[in-house]
């Protein structure tokens, strides 16, 4: 059982979940803890318990975790805009040599199809037609449905599916809590989550042009989330659900922690596939202190999806990837002064959870096989925003989008793409996919291996010069077999949706 008191009154439907109400006194009181308020460096206000919570008597035999008492750890999108640094904009630089970036990945659908040979798949006719994307986001976009046909209309042209016709229906979660959007904090986050909302529906529709899009808003983007996803898994609404979103996994208190696993706990028994992003941290290390995962990244009910950088051939095709991670080696100053790196921007998130234990089936060429702790990610996709994706956000074409907020929501996809054959073939959906994968090794994947490319960035307003090394992610390193950023590899398409729509 879950209970979450920050709600208003009843059972969901699955009977694991309560919603409830009361005065802080109250939840004190019942559940053995003090509830605090909190004030950050920005100046935002937080409520949060101090301690973890616990209750006595007949309940405790029934009561799994609690949700809803703590602020602190509110998930964050995980998406990323090359050209900005400092405030300022940042381009190559035309004065000084940049390194090649002819074989970039140019951030359209068309080569992103080419790329990721999804082209064999939409031959044999399978596009996502009969299936449902859910997309879980906070706040959601005002202009999500004018900004989604304006993305066809645009970035899709050239690309399969482009002439589809449009099926996105937006929701918001039955139970959710109106009231928490108060917090001056979570009001702030709107417009960073408008743009996730943006990504997550337009890349999804890109390589799953049949299937309809569900995207489920929230009206915060703390415990709603949670809820969003328990609405879609108790109600069975699709078969794969993406997530682009997380925060550090120890931040969460372990009732809240184990009140939340539960929910992908019974998605993987029904057969409905979360794919969550792992980060854009790196390692957290510049954070935390020490390495540590995301979460829900980290739950091994989920699929997490890591980070590469994509380069193409000339005809669009697969070059190459490596690990996503850029570090600034200098930067140099119009006057001669020069700061000296490495100074960590962004990177892919991976690394041991300290929370869960490893799943029997994350097994394989490697994997350290004497961690017994959830090793993550579990897969990869492109998420470098300097081989990143086009998007159209507020009515506006941008460039340069990147994040493992733009890899989930495309495995889900996959998925969706897989789902399609394997009801074709057998009459029933997929199973949870992880075992699946991690028995098949790398036979459906790019190895992704170490590598680094180095280019210049000019700042518009200051013209500093920015020293970039592309495949440099804080501890984490792309190496044969799985690895800590990008799994299992990165996807070829039409090996990936045979792999998994063959298998009964």
């Amino acid at each position: 059982m879950l209970w979450t008191p920050t709600f208003t009154g009843m059972w969901l439907e699955n009977h694991l979940v309560i919603n409830v109400s009361g005065t802080v006194a109250q939840l004190e009181s019942v559940f053995g803890t003090q509830i605090h308020q909190f004030r950050d460096d920005q100046g935002n206000t937080f409520f949060a318990n101090v301690t973890d919570d616990h209750v006595s008597g007949p309940l405790a035999n029934f009561l799994v975790g609690t949700t809803g008492m703590d602020q602190l750890a509110a998930p964050k999108p995980n998406l990323v805009r090359s050209g900005t640094q400092s405030g300022e904009t940042v381009t190559l630089s035309s004065s000084r040599k940049s390194g090649s970036t002819s074989d970039f990945y140019d951030g359209s659908s068309q080569q992103i199809q080419q790329a990721y040979d999804y082209l064999p798949v939409y031959a044999q006719g399978i596009d996502g037609s009969g299936q449902t994307i859910a997309i879980v986001d906070a706040y959601g976009s005002p202009t999500i449905q004018q900004d989604l046909e304006t993305f066809r209309e645009t970035v899709e042209q050239g690309a399969y599916g482009a002439d589809k016709p449009l099926q996105l229906e937006v929701v918001t979660a039955p139970g959710t809590n109106v009231m928490a959007q108060k917090n001056p904090a979570q009001a702030a986050n709107a417009s960073g989550w408008a743009g996730e909302t943006s990504m997550d529906v337009e890349l999804a529709h890109a390589v799953a042009p049949g299937a309809k899009i569900l995207l489920v808003q929230t009206p915060n983007n703390y415990n709603d989330l949670y809820m969003g996803v328990n609405y879609v898994v108790d109600n069975a609404l699709a078969n794969q659900i993406s997530l682009s979103w997380g925060s550090v996994d120890t931040l969460l208190p372990a009732a809240e922690r184990r009140a939340q696993s539960q929910i992908f706990a019974q998605a993987a028994a029904e057969g409905i596939n979360v794919f969550v992003s792992s980060g854009d941290s790196g390692d957290l290390a510049a954070i935390m202190g020490s390495p540590y995962t995301e979460y829900p990244a980290s739950d091994p009910n989920v699929v997490a999806v890591g980070g590469t950088s994509l380069f193409v051939n000339r005809d669009g095709s697969y070059k190459s990837e490596i690990e996503w991670g850029e570090t600034v080696s200098q930067i140099r100053h119009p006057d001669g002064t020069v700061v000296q790196g490495p100074i960590f921007w962004f990177g892919a998130g991976g690394g041991v959870s300290h929370s869960f234990a490893k799943p029997s089936w994350q097994t394989g060429a490697g994997l350290d096989s004497t961690q017994t702790m959830r090793q993550v990610p579990d897969v990869g996709y492109d998420a470098d925003p300097y081989t990143g994706f086009t998007l159209v956000m507020n009515g506006e074409i941008q460039p340069g989008w990147g994040g493992t907020s733009d890899a989930a929501p495309q495995w889900a996809a996959i998925c969706a793409l897989a789902n399609q054959l394997h009801v074709k073939n057998f009459g029933t959906p997929l199973p949870y996919i992880n075992p699946i994968l991690y028995a098949n090794g790398q036979r459906a994947f790019h190895d992704v291996v170490h590598g680094t490319r180095d280019i210049v960035l000019e700042g518009s307003v200051t013209h500093n010069l920015y020293y970039v090394t592309m495949g440099e992610d804080t501890s984490l390193v792309a190496a044969p077999g799985w690895d800590d950023t990008t799994g299992l590899g990165t996807p070829d398409v039409a090996r990936v949706v045979q792999m998994l729509g063959n298998t009964q």
